[in-house]
């Protein structure tokens, strides 16, 4: 399979302003041929139900959150109609590129969690 990086959105200002992110060198969010295999291996429903949706995520997230330890940046969505809450995890490479690394459903009880917590930030 030829390699190939798709840029399926962008960091923008409010989201780098909600987190306090330093500068990335380029606020594009690629996705690649290895991060949708590992999706589909590892989240399969979730990808083939939600996948479709990762442009959207990205561009109006529910919430937004950045793990401590490894800096990535967290795009939750909440589907009402389905009572689901989808996560987009996107890592910045060394290089500071960032990337979709995964997609999958959380419970409301991690969601609970991540309030108690202050992770979440409201989009």
């Amino acid at each position: 399979m030829e390699i190939s990086n798709k840029k399926i959105g962008t960091l923008n200002k409010k989201v780098i302003d909600l987190l306090n992110l330093d500068s990335f060198k380029n606020h594009s969010i690629y996705i690649g041929n290895k991060n949708i295999e590992h999706i589909k291996k590892i989240h399969t429903d979730d990808y083939h139900k939600y996948g479709r949706f990762i442009k959207d995520i990205i561009k109006e997230p529910t919430y937004v959150s950045k793990h401590p330890k490894d800096g990535s940046i967290h795009y939750t969505k909440v589907f009402e109609e389905e009572s689901k809450h989808v996560k987009i995890v996107v890592m910045p490479t060394t290089k500071n590129i960032l990337f979709v690394r995964t997609i999958f459903a959380i419970s409301e009880k991690n969601i609970m969690k991540y309030r108690k917590k202050n992770a979440l930030k409201t989009y």
